[in-house]
């Protein structure tokens, strides 16, 4: 049950902080969003049980709407950096255990040290991982005047590994949050963070990255091959982590994702093969959600869901309350290149999205004579 409510708190933040995929929790006003204040939380083994008694989950917020602490009983705190708004710098989770002199998990303790150039970009970076301080990464930055963009990052994980990407050519860039996890380093999974997101490269020195109109990608980083595919309108998609030997895959790790015409992820399905495995055959760990129809938040949650670190069997379901009004401001931080954007709609990732007519619900930039103007689906 802890582990569960652990997973809960992370999926509930990040949704707080406008990172989940739902993208219509407001329904007719288009410069406001709404955020709960209570969750109650049940949970139940099949559905011929009752629900059990709920856990109360409590949600405070900043004055933009993004969550600075979480309360189930261990209250979890949240920091923003105060250039930026949204822009995370510290996470402090109660530890497990409890008892004098363990305050803190180190395991769930995270801390940032920014220091901003006059026009609020990152131009240096510390990423703290425990208590101690014995576990932190660092980010150093230069940027080219004429263009503004960063033309070199240098990452370190500890004192130990070093890795420069430079000669950068972006694909979309928003130096006020430019935030890269030192682990890129060491474990292969992390360059996601490259891919995706106000931040994406396409190229640096021998990493280049093939992205698609709608929102995929493929590339290589670390012996691993990466792919995204979207799949529908809705930009449902497919991810891939491959290891290949012989022309075979010797690692691989598959993520199916089904989302609504909301944005909202409806399903999840996850596989994995390991020495030289196929994929087809193997039973996939699945996870599916239910939401609520007024403000989008999901009520309910089935399987398993391993990208919250977590496995949970049973039934989740949760009821939203006690709503907060919060104007729309992270969309007036979107960037726009005006020197090389032509006319049409961009999603919030900066992808110029095939045609207006045929959008999924959610937000979109619109560009058309030289100016640009946000518009909701």
């Amino acid at each position: 049950m802890k582990k569960f409510n652990l997973a809960l708190l992370l999926a509930a933040t990040l949704a707080g902080n406008g990172v989940s995929a739902q993208t219509d929790t407001n329904r007719g006003d288009n410069d406001v969003v709404w955020k709960p204040q209570t969750v109650l939380s049940y949970v139940k083994n099949s559905e011929s049980d009752s629900w059990g008694k709920p856990e109360t989950i409590t949600y405070t917020y900043d004055q933009y709407g993004y969550v600075t602490s979480v309360d189930n009983g261990r209250k979890t705190t949240y920091t923003y950096d105060p250039a930026v708004p949204g822009y995370l710098i510290d996470t402090r989770l109660p530890s497990l255990w409890g008892g004098e002199g363990e305050e803190w998990d180190d395991n769930n303790y995270y801390h940032e040290e920014v220091a901003r150039d006059a026009n609020n970009r990152v131009v240096s970076a510390k990423y703290v991982f425990d208590q101690s301080g014995t576990m932190y990464g660092t980010l150093d930055v230069e940027y080219d005047e004429t263009t503004g963009k960063a033309k070199k990052m240098t990452v370190k994980l500890g004192d130990a590994y070093t890795r420069v990407f430079d000669d950068i050519e972006w694909a979309a860039f928003d130096g006020t949050r430019l935030k890269i996890d030192p682990y890129i380093i060491t474990d292969p999974g992390y360059v996601e963070q490259l891919l995706t997101g106000p931040n994406r490269i396409k190229s640096a020195n021998n990493f280049n990255v093939e992205y698609t109109a709608d929102g995929g990608y493929k590339t290589k980083y670390g012996g691993y091959t990466f792919i995204k595919t979207i799949t529908d309108a809705n930009g449902s998609y497919v991810k891939e982590k491959n290891l290949y030997r012989s022309d075979k895959i010797y690692e691989g790790k598959k993520t199916i994702v089904t989302l609504d015409n909301h944005g909202n992820v409806v399903k999840k399905e996850s596989l994995s093969c390991e020495e030289n495995g196929i994929y087809e055959g193997d039973t996939p760990l699945t996870c599916e959600y239910t939401y609520n129809s007024d403000y989008g938040y999901p009520e309910t949650r089935i399987g398993d869901d391993m990208d919250e670190g977590v496995r949970v069997d049973g039934i989740i379901k949760l009821e939203y309350r006690d709503y907060l009004r919060f104007a729309i401001t992270g969309i007036n931080n979107v960037s726009t290149d005006n020197s090389v954007c032509s006319d049409g709609v961009y999603n919030l990732n900066g992808v110029k999205m095939s045609s207006e007519k045929s959008l999924p619900n959610g937000i979109y930039m619109k560009r058309m004579n030289g100016r640009t103007v946000k518009i909701l689906k």
